[in-house]
């Protein structure tokens, strides 16, 4: 049984108990000198640009982009950073790293590498019948290609993330691909497509207790609704992509197991960027 103290944050050294050859292998990657190498400090002027830090000494990451930690700071991305979930330390989380990849790149406009990333995270999800990680990825990947202009493909994540949620009998995420179905044809200036889909999430996000966002979706469905112009190619002119391909179970877990053994490799020598 696992000392109680264990169940706090943890200082390297202390895990390094249990798992040595772990803790070697962090201790030359550039995960541990992410706050103290020099090269850094002096990059971001003394450690001054605030938006370096979340990514250099991260809270415990689960998904998105993770707030900067307060202490212990001097080590950088370490074992917390990954594994303390749910206020207690967890063992291996290759689903959670792989999703956060794919979302940071998905979030700097790398879309090739995310969507491996992403696909995998996808896959491992649904290998465990991670029902609601699932639905909270598909809703992610379509936002990333909205943000990215890649209308046709959102709306193909969306609508499939919506056909889930709708089986699953899950009515905050059916409501949450709705809005975002309704923020994405608000982009390409489809008013009546928008508003439909605004006016078909108020009912499943009220049974959700969702308020917030009900009061936000009718202040929308108040105003005129005016879509502003914008001087970027047509939404007809817009490169097509074709629907996500279903990979078979052996090529996912093949997917899988590449990606995790990417990110943890002997050096792990991935440094967070966005």
């Amino acid at each position: 049984m696992r000392a109680p103290n264990l169940l706090k944050r943890p200082k390297a050294k202390r895990c390094a108990e249990c798992h040595k050859a772990i803790y070697d292998s962090w201790k030359e990657s550039r995960h541990s000198i992410s706050w103290t190498s020099k090269t850094y400090i002096e990059t971001i002027e003394n450690r001054s640009k605030e938006k370096c830090l979340a990514c250099h000494i991260p809270e415990p990451v689960t998904g998105e982009k993770p707030g900067p930690r307060l202490d212990p700071r001097d080590e950088g991305i370490y074992c917390v950073s990954c594994h303390f979930i749910n206020s207690r330390m967890n063992g291996p989380c290759a689903g959670t790293l792989l999703k956060h990849l794919g979302f940071c790149l998905g979030g700097v406009k790398s879309l090739s590498n995310a969507e491996d990333y992403i696909e995998a995270s996808l896959l491992l999800a649904r290998g465990l019948g991670k029902r609601k990680e699932e639905l909270e990825i598909l809703l992610r990947y379509g936002e990333i290609y909205a943000q990215s202009k890649d209308m046709e493909q959102a709306l193909n994540l969306l609508g499939e993330g919506l056909e889930l949620a709708e089986k699953y009998r899950d009515n905050r995420y059916e409501g949450l691909f709705l809005v975002q179905m309704g923020d994405t044809y608000a982009h390409t200036q489809e008013k009546q497509n928008a508003v439909e889909n605004y006016m078909k999430a108020l009912d499943p996000l009220k049974k959700a207790k969702e308020l917030l966002l009900v009061d936000e979706i009718n202040l929308k469905l108040s105003q005129s609704f005016e879509l502003a112009e914008d001087n970027e190619e047509s939404f007809e002119s817009r490169r097509v992509i074709e629907p996500i391909k279903k990979l078979s179970q052996g090529k996912g877990l093949v997917l899988v197991q590449t990606k995790t053994d990417e990110f943890i490799g002997s050096k792990c020598v991935f440094s967070f960027s966005f």
